[in-house]
């Protein structure tokens, strides 16, 4: 009975995030929404990517009176909310967000937001470089390599390996009820920031999930124009850590900056499966096709 409350309840997130309206809560008077910091400590997944894009847009309407409520908040908050920031901003040019910050540190009148803003542009020089530079391992995990026969099964399966080195990328295929092979495609289970699987927004987490197709989610920039799909772990990482908003999902190609890193074009996520858009579509017309509705993904390491 639990573990089928807990489907319910991560299938009426899933429902709920694809409709939501970003910053729709915002009032006129607040530019930092209130509703962001209780979210900070829960939002995990694919939950977490759209709370980092709901601060960018906060930021944006008003980077001052944000910064300013911004700095009232305890350091814990600050340091959580300006690592979202600073991903939200990769998706756009993270110069722009260098140079409000520059322009606020020289002339803000406010100390607190001249301080924060100075603060804040030495910790982005950081976060610039350190997307950069990766850690890069002997590597003989191909792609590729499929997954091997798969036997018959009640329901679709979606298989995806991922090299323990989540710097490079790993292979989803999704296989039907009689073991065909349908798709296979590159995908990314790297987290920002290379978190444990075990900690919320960390990589993406192994295990064994319950699937189905949601979407699409409003918000094309994060999560791909087409839908994705949403998962409730029943074993496993995931399910022993309790985390939550594990999707498959697209979204907007890494910079060009990146292209010499072996994940591009997929960008970091915070614990979803990354694909690309043209992958997703594939995803989605593949699944559309098959029944029931509810698979099942499950997610290894391997690096052979």
């Amino acid at each position: 009975m639990e573990n089928i409350n807990r489907r319910t309840f991560m299938k009426c997130m899933a429902a709920a995030a694809t409709t939501v309206v970003v910053g729709q809560n915002v009032s006129s008077a607040s530019a930092l929404n209130s509703s962001i910091i209780g979210r900070l400590n829960s939002a995990d997944g694919a939950y977490a990517e759209q709370l980092a894009f709901e601060i960018t847009k906060d930021f944006r309407k008003s980077p001052k009176e944000f910064l300013s409520q911004l700095s009232g908040l305890k350091k814990s908050d600050i340091n959580q909310i300006t690592g979202l920031l600073f991903y939200g901003y990769s998706y756009e040019n993270i110069n722009d967000l260098w140079a409000v910050l520059s322009d606020l540190g020289e002339t803000s009148t406010n100390l607190e937001v001249r301080t924060l803003s100075k603060s804040m542009s030495a910790s982005l020089m950081i976060y610039v470089e350190s997307q950069k530079q990766v850690i890069l391992s002997p590597h003989s995990f191909s792609t590729g390599k499929s997954a091997g026969a798969q036997t018959q099964s009640s329901t679709w399966r979606i298989s995806v390996a991922l090299p323990t080195n989540r710097n490079y990328k790993g292979t989803l295929e999704i296989y039907s009820s009689s073991g065909a092979r349908l798709l296979s495609c590159a995908c990314l289970g790297l987290a920002e920031g290379n978190g444990s699987m075990s900690q919320y927004k960390g990589n993406t987490p192994t295990g064994v999930y319950d699937a189905w197709l949601a979407g699409p989610h409003s918000n094309t920039t994060s999560y791909g124009p087409y839908k994705y799909v949403a998962t409730t772990p029943k074993s496993g990482v995931a399910f022993d850590s309790k985390r939550s908003g594990i999707w498959i999902h697209g979204g907007d190609p890494a910079p060009t900056s990146s292209k010499n890193l072996p994940r591009y074009p997929l960008r970091p996520t915070y614990g979803c499966v990354r694909v690309t858009n043209g992958d997703q579509l594939t995803i989605q017309n593949v699944l559309n096709n098959q029944s029931p509705k509810t698979g099942e993904l499950e997610i290894i390491e391997r690096d052979t």
